[in-house]
């Protein structure tokens, strides 16, 4: 998803996984402190891995508004290998997506991909790489 003028933060989640509390918390606050910014936060619910997602796009939507507030963009339930925005960031950024949440990638102002964060990171390395590239100079 190439929004022009937006970093976009893109993440593959799973509502029952058990790093949902965690990283919707994190996701929400990113949301709040950098959407005005010129963060999108672009969230891609699946199952490909232990179908830890709920069953309808409109019940995951409505699940994550109320359990966490969440307001940024919940896309439609795909299946990661085939999903032109993570294909995308695969390219730049190799390595395999082995688990929910673990495909966290960066885009640019351009929609070129610009950084890949592993899921161990600590909460304080994803702020830091939204911010650099947040940061960076964008002549429309």
């Amino acid at each position: 998803m190439v929004v022009l003028g937006k970093v976009v933060f893109a993440i593959n989640v799973a509502s029952k996984d058990t790093k949902s509390e965690k990283f919707y918390r994190l996701l929400v606050d990113l949301h709040d402190r950098y959407h005005a910014k010129g963060l999108e936060i672009v969230a891609f619910p699946c199952n490909s891995f232990d179908q830890r997602e709920l069953a309808g796009n409109e019940e995951v939507k409505k699940y994550v508004q109320e359990k966490y507030g969440v307001e940024f963009t919940m896309m439609a339930k795909s299946f990661l290998d085939y999903n032109p925005v993570f294909c995308l960031g695969h390219q730049s950024f190799p390595g395999e997506i082995v688990w929910n949440f673990y495909g966290m990638f960066i885009f640019d102002r351009e929609g070129n991909p610009a950084d890949r964060i592993p899921s161990d990171a600590p909460e304080e390395l994803i702020e830091l790489k939204i911010q650099e590239v947040l940061e960076r100079p964008y002549d429309p």
